[in-house]
């Protein structure tokens, strides 16, 4: 029997990618609709990252222990990544909802690791019968620099790996920049994040 397959879309709308979420959302849509055809027990969620809005589980999780224990002075973790649709059954609602993501673009600044620790958290806590696929698929132009030590992004691909979580990962390729040191800068953000990726 085919496993069923539950993917979440992460997608960055940080401002580098607002020239890109249109063709991004009709894309990811045409993804979804095809599940809907040809996969109707498969899953998805949306996720969306460098968001002006916040609402993830583990940032919650997190102002909650920190709520518990007494601590006020608590530094907010995995904000601007908001959940748009929660991990389901693909439907025409949510491929509408996919497509509209021009809709959902953002100011904040986007990191695509606190976005894949959400989205390894939601299919790691996904309960449903039978043994499934899990799947993240990652939509970003890769300018925004991202903080990171080998320990933490150790901590995310050793997750991954202990529930067989596959990743994918699709680069947006825009427009350079006309001012050569901005266009340097990019470049590098560019080579260090596919590093840390790999």
């Amino acid at each position: 029997a085919t496993k069923k397959r539950c993917t979440a879309l992460v997608v960055d709308v940080s401002l580098s990618m607002h020239p890109h979420l249109g063709h991004v959302g009709d894309h990811l849509s045409r993804v979804v609709q095809n599940r809907i055809l040809n996969a109707k027990i498969d899953e998805f969620a949306l996720i969306a990252f460098g968001s002006d809005e916040t609402n993830n589980d583990v940032h919650t999780e997190g102002l909650d222990a920190a709520a518990a224990n007494g601590e006020r002075d608590y530094e907010e973790e995995y904000r601007n990544i908001a959940v748009k649709i929660p991990m389901g059954c693909c439907s025409s609602e949510s491929a509408e909802v996919v497509a509209s993501l021009r809709g959902m673009a953002g100011s904040a600044p986007s990191d695509y690791l606190e976005a894949l620790v959400v989205a390894s958290d939601m299919l790691v806590n996904h309960q449903r019968g039978g043994a499934f696929l899990r799947r993240i698929m990652l939509v970003t132009d890769l300018r925004t620099p991202c903080e990171a030590d080998d320990d933490f992004i150790g901590d995310i691909a050793r997750g991954m790996r202990a529930v067989d979580m596959q990743l994918t990962v699709a680069v947006v390729r825009g427009e350079e920049s006309e001012d050569e040191t901005t266009r340097i800068q990019e470049e590098d953000t560019v080579m260090a994040n596919r590093e840390t990726l790999q």
